[in-house]
């Protein structure tokens, strides 16, 4: 669940807003992450800005809490950097790269993904 608050002024647009997660796994799966629960919330913000004709900049910093079934509650980031090419209207292509990390008393995870992606719209 996200909700945002637009600061937009075209062409480029930013948001700002709060996110909220919630997972539950009914059943445990061995060697893979499944907490009974899990609840994340924080700060989110995102913003797109043209750099040159339909070449956009995308970015995004997302701040949270998170708290897995019982335990003390920890905190953590996603930051995203990215660029975007063409119109949602007709192809659309993206790439992009993130870091996540988030620690929990002695705990920390680590993430940095590459993501791609190409949508076309008939």
């Amino acid at each position: 669940l996200q909700t945002f608050y637009s600061l937009s002024k075209f062409p480029t647009w930013a948001r700002v807003g709060l996110g909220l997660n919630y997972m539950r796994y009914k059943n445990k799966t061995i060697s893979y992450w499944t907490p009974e629960q899990f609840l994340s919330i924080g700060p989110r913000s995102e913003v797109s800005t043209p750099i040159w004709g339909e070449l956009k900049f995308l970015g995004a910093l997302n701040l949270h809490y998170l708290r897995e079934e019982w335990l003390v509650w920890g905190k953590g980031f996603l930051a995203l950097a990215g660029l975007e090419w063409g119109s949602r209207e007709n192809t659309l292509a993206k790439v992009s790269l993130s870091h996540m990390e988030s620690k929990q008393k002695l705990s920390t995870w680590k993430s940095i993904s590459v993501d791609a992606s190409l949508q076309h719209s008939w």
